[in-house]
């Protein structure tokens, strides 16, 4: 399995759940990239998206990680 392309398909994922949540919402997410060194425990990436205080949502996330370990 190409892991890449699976990244890449999830990463959408969440950038199309967002739009649609913004829509709904009227505000915008904000985003938080994180990454965790190499050769560690766990090693990886991800995004974390979270909206507060918005006009629907008082507080909701959509998140991504991508780790191993």
């Amino acid at each position: 399995m190409d892991s890449t392309a699976v990244r890449d398909y999830l990463l959408g994922l969440q950038q199309r759940i967002v739009s649609a949540l913004e829509a709904v919402d009227g505000n915008a997410f904000l985003s938080d990239g994180w990454s965790r060194e190499p050769g560690g425990r766990l090693e990886g990436d991800g995004l974390s998206r979270l909206i507060e205080g918005g006009a629907v949502f008082e507080r909701g996330g959509v998140n991504f990680s991508h780790v191993k370990g």
